[in-house]
């Protein structure tokens, strides 16, 4: 719930995430062993452009580093997994035989 609550702050203002939660997401979150708070801490800090708060830069190397794939995936600026190409998509009928 924080890290929702810290994410709306940021797309509101970003100078209060700056001074209330970035720095205190990447302390008391950073060592999370449950993965969906990975996940949703990925999530948070990928709308944030890197270089714009150095606690986010931190939590991202971090989390590149020590995670598995099914966090990092959501730390890529381009995520080929997050989009469907519908061209690549094929429908076939299968006639039913009958006896």
């Amino acid at each position: 719930m924080y890290i929702v609550i810290g994410e709306a702050a940021y797309l509101e203002d970003s100078e209060i995430f700056k001074k209330h939660f970035a720095k205190a997401i990447g302390l008391d979150m950073i060592e999370e062993k449950v993965k969906v708070v990975q996940i949703t801490l990925a999530k948070m800090i990928s709308r944030v452009t890197k270089g714009e708060i150095r606690s986010c830069d931190k939590v991202r190397q971090f989390l590149e580093t020590t995670t598995s794939s099914d966090v990092n995936q959501f730390l890529r600026e381009h995520n080929e997994l997050q989009f469907l190409d519908e061209s690549k998509f094929t429908l076939t009928l299968k006639a039913v035989e009958e006896d």
